[in-house]
């Protein structure tokens, strides 16, 4: 089954949320509002791609939670045998 734009668009949304409140963050207050999407403001966002965002313009300066780890490798490798279907 390949996966259409729509679905796609979604669980590339699901991933970003998923990144963003994986990062350990000490010196942001993040609220543990569930379900955890509503927790992220643009402003809340921004504060920590800024943080996370190396002198060269990647990404990857935060440390992650190690709890997510697993799950986002699970989630990836899922997409990825979906969308090479």
């Amino acid at each position: 089954m390949k996966f259409n734009k729509f679905l796609l668009s979604i669980f590339l949304f699901f991933l970003q949320i998923l990144c963003a409140d994986s990062l350990a963050v000490d010196n942001v207050q993040i609220p543990d509002t569930k379900p955890r999407i509503a927790a992220w403001t643009r402003q809340l966002l921004d504060k920590v791609i800024r943080l996370d965002r190396n002198r060269d313009g990647s990404f990857g300066k935060l440390k992650v939670h190690f709890c997510f780890l697993h799950i986002s490798k699970q989630i990836v490798l899922f997409l990825q045998n979906k969308c090479m279907a």
